[in-house]
Order: structure tokens, then sequence, then C-alpha cells
């Protein structure tokens, strides 16, 4: 509802096709895990320890797991330099709420009597506080069993972490094919460069999303119509110029966004020996969205020289 000093009644806001809600969606995150059913969710996570190169990896899914959907061993040096297996037990929970005691009692109790080297709980969402400290309890009875926790943010990092899993992200439809544009081959590599800009991977954003700032200006024009039908004191000075200025300013922001991707991509290709080719089209690149922030008109920015 919309209501001002100048306009006495109350007037519904259209959300046309819900665009509103979209874009403050596809802006806040990347990873969608509503589209995906258990069984895939168990896949992504077989893939993540794929990624991590154990000698053997079971997924259990139809064999009746006994505790793990996925199990995997791995051959690690100890201390003296020899090498030994251990033995992970993976229980995968995609849940859209927290998960509970309940929740992973069974696992443990599979878990306690087969005693895995390390038992993980892997989930899309994140464990209740209840479920931690009963955790923190089983795992001083059972000091032999680590126990690791994988929650929503962690599993978003391992996938973003190695190409093979963000294209089973990709394929799977949690991670839009867009994210390969903005993402380098080896992120690991290009995270410790110290050339390259201190960046949180899970919220970058890709061209297709700053284009999506759009429907919120479209949205906004929808605001102005519907109040301009009804409401017509003074709403010349508080719908024209108000409604405006977000808009300029949401131009101005959707430019500054598309130069900072185009920066970065131009930085990552630097550090990554790319061809000639590529970083004279994306110096162009640069150069185009820099054009686009301009003051008064102007032809080129006032506040940024480019080569």
């Amino acid at each position: 509802m919309y209501h001002s000093l100048y306009c006495e009644q109350q007037i519904a806001i259209p959300y046309s096709s819900l665009r509103l809600k979209k874009v403050i969606m596809s802006l806040a995150r990347k990873f969608n895990w509503t589209v995906i059913d258990d069984k895939q969710f168990e896949e992504i996570v077989y893939e993540i320890v794929k990624a991590k190169n154990p000698i053997q990896i079971i997924w259990r899914s139809d064999t009746g797991g006994k505790g793990r959907d996925i199990q995997a061993t791995f051959l690690i040096q100890d201390t003296f330099g020899e090498f030994v297996q251990e033995i992970y037990f993976i229980e995968a929970k995609h849940y859209q709420s927290g998960v509970s005691p309940t929740d992973i009692m069974p696992a443990l109790s599979w878990a306690m009597a087969e005693k895995p080297s390390v038992f993980v709980i892997a989930t899309s969402s994140h464990l209740t506080n209840p479920c931690r400290d009963f955790i923190d309890s089983w795992k001083k009875n059972n000091p032999n069993v680590r126990v690791n926790i994988w929650e929503r943010k962690d599993i978003e990092s391992f996938i973003l972490s190695k190409t093979s899993t963000r294209k089973a992200a990709v394929s799977l439809g949690i991670l839009p094919p867009s994210i390969n544009d903005i993402l380098p081959e080896n992120p690991k590599q290009a995270r410790d460069n110290p050339l390259y800009p201190a960046i949180a991977y899970r919220y970058l954003m890709t061209e297709d999303e700053i284009s999506q700032i759009d429907d919120f200006k479209f949205f906004l024009e929808d605001v102005k119509q519907t109040i301009s039908g009804n409401c017509d004191k003074y709403t010349p000075f508080e719908i024209d110029m108000g409604l405006y200025n977000w808009s300029v300013f949401l131009n101005y922001l959707q430019a500054q966004i598309g130069l900072q991707l185009s920066l970065m991509n131009y930085i990552l290709a630097l550090e990554n020996n790319a061809s000639i080719e590529e970083l004279q089209m994306l110096s162009a690149k640069v150069k185009e969205s820099a054009e686009k922030i301009t003051d008064d008109n102007e032809s080129k920015p006032r506040w940024l020289l480019i080569d």
C-alpha cells in the first residue's frame, strides 16, 4: 500500500508478474536450492566429494544407506609420513528449514556402530541449535569419530571451488549457466593472487542479473502511473521528482556494477595470461561500460580516465 503526506487515500501498488520479487531474489543470491529434490541434492554432494579425489566413493542411495548416503575412502598421510585410509560417511539432508536432532539420530546410530573415521552432515539449510548441542554430546561419547558439518554456505563454497562441481550445479539448475562467464577455471588460484580483487564469489553478479534491474525500473513506472491515476494533489512534485530520482539512481547503479564486472573480467584475463585479442576485446568492454556512467549527459565520465 502507498500513503503520503500529499495523498490521503491508500493505493494498492501492483507487483506486475511479481517482477519486483524476482529482482530482489536475483540480486540477493545466485544459488537456487528449491529446484532440486532430495536425490539431486545427494548428487551434488557426491560431486563435491568426488572432486576431493577419494580412492573409492560409493553412492548408497539405492542400497539402504545404513546411515550414509555416500561413503568415501581417502588416503591420508599421517604425522610420521605413513599413508593411512580414512573412511567418510556422508549423510545428505536437503531441507529448507533447520535440521533437528531427530533428523540425524538414525545416521549417528549407524556411525556409532560402524565407527567411520569421519561422519559428515551435509545440508542445504542449517543445523538448529538443539541439533548442534546434540552433536556436541554425541562427540564426547564417541571421540574416535570426527564429525564435520557442511551447511549451505559451505556447500556453496565447495561448489564454486571446482569447475566440475560448478558444471554439475549448472546442469541441475542450482546455478545459472552465466556463472561460468565470471569465474576462472581455477577460482582458488585467482583468489590467492594478491593482484586479484578480494571478492566473495557467491555474491558475484552476472550481466544477465544486472539487466534485471530494468524490471525494478519498470515497477517504479507502474507505481508512478498508478498513483498519478488515483491522487492528483501535489503529485507532479512528489511523484515525478521522487520516482524520477530513484530511476536515475538505478541507472547509475546498473552502470557502475557493469563497469566493476568488466574490470574484474579484464584483470582475471590479464593475470591468467590471456591472448592479446582477448585482452583487446575485454578492454573495449571496459570502455563501453565506462561510457555508460556519464554526468550531465556528457560523452565521458568526469571522474574516470581510461586510456
